[in-house]
């Protein structure tokens, strides 16, 4: 199981980084950005190794493997906050067009996290209830991080 964040990691890297490095100079002497972002790489890095290593899901006798619930957990934990994220970028956007390129590539990715949300949840055997909680806690995340970078 790779974790769902990575693709995300790559367009932070070259879109945000450089603004937000530009955005703290001269207000530390230090790169406060490359080392936000250093910590931030090194904690997505131990939380797969050591997070995702455990709920791996081992083969069956059968040779079909099987989530364990946990797994599905972790990644809700993860997608939550990942939208959760892409809600505080596009409710701190002050400029309008920037606001709409942030609200299209939240809206033209968000589908393809709820399926990853569903798949898991469906595999390590998640009731339907189960699945709608996660589900609506999941989409909630990117309203109120919108909110939230609003200041409302």
């Amino acid at each position: 199981m790779q974790c769902p964040c990575r693709g995300g990691l790559g367009a932070g890297f070259l879109h945000l980084l450089p603004e937000a490095d530009e955005a703290l100079e001269g207000r530390f002497d230090y790169p406060l950005a490359l080392l936000l972002a250093s910590i931030g790489v090194c904690a997505l890095l131990l939380t797969e190794r050591i997070v995702f290593d455990a709920v791996r899901p081992k083969a069956a006798a059968n040779g079909r493997s099987r989530q364990g619930p946990s797994s599905a957990w972790v990644v809700l934990i993860v997608l939550s906050v990942h939208s959760l994220i892409a809600g505080l970028a596009l409710g701190l956007e002050a400029d309008a067009a920037a606001s709409v390129l942030v609200m299209l590539a939240i809206l033209f990715h968000k589908g393809s996290a709820a399926f990853a949300l569903v798949e898991s949840a469906q595999a390590s055997g998640a009731t339907r209830r189960q699945l709608r909680t996660a589900l609506a806690v999941f989409v909630s995340m990117t309203p109120a991080g919108i909110i939230l970078g609003t200041g409302g």
